[in-house]
């Protein structure tokens, strides 16, 4: 930003005024914060991530967010330590889309909706190494089960008809009936255990995984969460990470105010600096 600032407008910007000034944004964002919390818990569904971070006393970055709203959080752990401390998915008590991160399961005030994104991706894997018919057939029942949901939100209903989930519900058991017994085909053991372990994993979570079906406030993807993430893994990719804690949180507090700022089409400049002003100057699209 220093060596942005003086090719630029050819004024020199030292380190420390930067620094000062970003402390100050992250101060100031203090009311935005406590507001994007009780905003999310307002939700109907909300998308929820964990990745490993760099930072020292911090190893997990965490995200809850929406299409409208994201709100960061930097902890030393992963599960349900750090989510009860964040303070929102213990308070919420819509829908929460994630992985199948067993720690989410801790939460019985919500209903939980899983990321079909990564059983294409596993069953793409699958069907380029173990050769399996049941993958294929598989993904393209996922595939045109969400392109029917589509197509019913498209023609404004609210919900899939009885017979049609019935339908849906038969031919994923008879797909995962296939999936069990091509399974047992596999001459190496490791692979046949890891089918077997992925086919449970789906029967057991079978509600889950087709909670797009049954409720259309129910994404098919965690992709909004993962996509929010992405930018803090990027930015650590190229910086190698936070020398503190206290560097992280606020970085994380100003990513997560810009990000709900493009995210409302709020123009991002105007934005922060109506906040340096005043901390309470900012404004957010209410919806839920």
């Amino acid at each position: 930003l220093s060596q942005t600032s003086e090719k630029l407008f050819h004024i020199p910007v030292s380190e420390s005024s930067i620094y000062n000034w970003q402390e100050q944004l992250a101060e100031n964002l203090t009311p935005y914060e406590t507001d994007i919390k009780d905003r999310l818990l307002q939700q109907t569904t909300l998308h929820a991530d964990e990745s490993g971070i760099k930072v020292k006393d911090a190893k997990w970055l965490h995200v809850v967010c929406n299409e409208i709203y994201t709100f960061y959080a930097a902890h030393a752990k992963r599960g349900v330590i750090a989510m009860n401390e964040i303070g929102i998915l213990s308070k919420f008590t819509g829908n929460v889309m994630h992985d199948c991160y067993k720690s989410y399961f801790s939460f019985t005030n919500v209903k939980h909706g899983l990321c079909n994104a990564h059983i294409l991706r596993e069953l793409k894997s699958i069907d380029q190494f173990y050769k399996l018919s049941f993958a294929n057939k598989l993904r393209d029942f996922l595939k045109q089960t969400n392109i029917a949901v589509l197509q019913a939100k498209e023609q404004q209903l609210k919900l899939l008809e009885s017979p049609v989930l019935l339908q849906y519900e038969n031919q994923f058991n008879v797909l995962l009936t296939l999936a069990d017994n091509e399974a047992l085909t596999l001459d190496n053991e490791k692979w046949r255990k890891d089918t077997q372990a992925f086919v449970k994993r789906l029967r057991k979570y079978q509600k889950e995984y087709l909670a797009f079906m049954y409720d259309f406030n129910m994404a098919f993807t965690n992709n909004q969460a993962e996509r929010d993430i992405r930018m803090i893994k990027v930015k650590q990719k190229v910086s190698g990470g936070f020398r503190t804690i206290d560097g992280a949180k606020r970085f994380l507090k100003i990513r997560g105010f810009i990000s709900t700022m493009g995210k409302q089409g709020k123009d991002i400049l105007t934005s922060i600096q109506n906040v340096i002003v005043n901390p309470t100057d900012y404004t957010l699209n209410n919806y839920t």
